[in-house]
């Protein structure tokens, strides 16, 4: 069982992609992915896709808690996992949140 997402969660991933000055990109390129997306599959893959864009160092530790508390971890914990957990620990967050309306929803507070 992994984490419901909440509007804190869509507030937080805002306000990270703001401040590392991918606004622009994010409401561009989720405009074409998760416009046209019927399952999370696509969404998992674009908010993974996200997260490794995010590679700004003044944001990385608000990376950490972020996944910190999606992930149900500490932000220790979550610096040290693999490319494929992380892939893996979306996966388990696509399982139980609607992704798409998620990325829409932090689309739409950044608007």
């Amino acid at each position: 069982m992994s984490k419901k997402l909440t509007l804190p969660d869509s507030f937080a991933l805002a306000r990270i992609i703001k401040k590392a000055n991918l606004k622009p990109l994010f409401v561009d390129v989720s405009e074409h992915v998760i416009d046209g997306v019927v399952d999370n599959d696509k969404a998992i893959e674009f908010l993974a896709d996200v997260m490794m864009q995010l590679s700004e160092e003044s944001v990385e530790n608000d990376i950490y808690m972020f996944l910190g508390g999606l992930f149900e971890m500490k932000p220790d914990e979550v610096m040290k996992l693999g490319f494929d957990e992380l892939f893996d620990k979306f996966k388990e967050i696509g399982k139980e949140n609607n992704l798409v309306n998620f990325i829409s929803g932090v689309r739409k507070l950044m608007k």
